[in-house]
């Protein structure tokens, strides 16, 4: 009974990690290379744990806001995105540092998993910063996918690029 008890109290403080859940959080995407696209989604889940390093994104492509109607329409057709049959986005993957990413304070990180798009799923790693503080843990980074590698090869799509700037920001609780 006792080791039980001990057990039970050892998962209910945190020691074996527990899963922080996205609070806030905003991912921006940007193409420039032969036409300016850009838009923003605000409204996607994610969770991590600090402890193990694990890291997941589910994100609802039909929520991304462009500042003109007929992008939104362009992206979501079934010759781009498809929103019809693949509704969301997909990322599940490690966080890794050289520093102990439980501790508060700014940690440089390596995310490395597979990201789905389109239902196609390829390796993936990005640079970001962790930040803890007070409890709170906050995640921004930046980088490039290849669009043609999920499928989006219309020729609506290689108007603008093939490549897309991504920045995200999420704040864990």
């Amino acid at each position: 009974m006792r080791i039980f008890l001990a057990l039970a109290l050892l998962i209910s403080t945190g020691i074996f990690g527990q899963d922080k859940k996205l609070i806030s959080g905003e991912i921006n995407f940007h193409a420039i290379e032969k036409r300016e696209v850009q838009a923003v989604n605000k409204d996607f889940s994610s969770k991590i744990n600090l402890s193990t390093g694990n890291i997941e994104f589910k994100v609802p492509m039909d929520n991304f806001k462009f500042k003109a109607p007929l992008m939104k329409k362009h992206f979501n057709s079934e010759e781009n995105i498809n929103v019809a049959q693949f509704p969301y986005a997909f990322f599940v993957g490690k966080i890794t540092a050289n520093t102990d990413i439980t501790k508060e304070g700014r940690h440089i990180v390596t995310v490395k998993g597979k990201m789905t798009i389109k239902g196609i799923s390829h390796p993936f790693e990005a640079k970001g910063l962790l930040i803890n503080k007070n409890g709170t843990s906050i995640i921004t980074s930046s980088f490039l996918i290849d669009g043609t590698q999920f499928g989006l090869t219309s020729d609506k799509v290689k108007k603008f690029a093939d490549k897309i700037e991504v920045s995200l920001q999420g704040e864990y609780l």
